[in-house]
């Protein structure tokens, strides 16, 4: 009884000694960090040159209205799902500037434009920096003649005829196996039992 008392009593202190500690930050981190953001601001911007057979494209980038020297800047061309990547990139001069040569063989789209975008990613000086521009571009994109045709890449309904034979052949042929099996199945079971009911002479 005495160490039950004991138990009891030593759970008592230790409830009773328990504190809560409840701490609030009031800083301004998060402010200063927003402030810095705000204050330094990356800029791209994009021009493209057409002149006869050559096209080239052209970003500029800044930092706060300075320009921004060797930084790797990456150009794409807008598809209709994704971006396209064109050349390997290039990286800017003492301007802030990088060109690159536009293939010439890349369509517009189907208004005649090709938007060209200039693109940074996670760099440690200016974070992730993107700029576009839309031009009429001279190579028109051509509407595929095949469009609505029967195809391996077409729909269901426009898959090619012999396609289709083959498929519906293969499944009659499993269909057919698998009730042929069971038909024997089922002879088997019936001439087992007009055997067991055979009357032995």
């Amino acid at each position: 009884m005495k160490i039950i008392n004991r138990i009891k009593a030593e759970n008592t202190f230790q409830v009773k000694s328990f504190v809560l500690l409840i701490c609030f930050f009031a800083g301004s981190l998060g402010q200063k960090v927003l402030a810095q953001e705000e204050s330094s601001k990356a800029e791209i911007k994009v021009t493209v040159d057409i002149k006869d057979s050559v096209r080239t494209a052209t970003a500029l980038l800044t930092l706060n209205g300075a320009p921004v020297k060797e930084k790797s800047i990456n150009f794409f061309v807008k598809r209709l799902y994704s971006l396209q990547s064109i050349g390997e990139g290039a990286t800017t001069d003492e301007s802030g500037a990088a060109t690159i040569d536009i293939p010439k063989d890349i369509p517009a789209d189907m208004k005649g434009n090709l938007d060209v975008i200039a693109k940074i990613e996670d760099d440690e000086n200016v974070g992730t920096v993107k700029g576009s521009t839309t031009v009429v571009w001279p190579v028109k994109s051509e509407k595929s003649g095949h469009w609505g045709e029967r195809s391996l890449s077409a729909a269901r309904d426009k898959a090619p005829f012999y396609l289709i034979l083959v498929s519906n052949m293969i499944i009659c042929v499993i269909w057919g196996t698998i009730f042929y099996v069971l038909l024997q199945l089922f002879k088997i079971k019936k001439h087992s039992r007009l055997n067991f009911n055979k009357p032995k002479k």
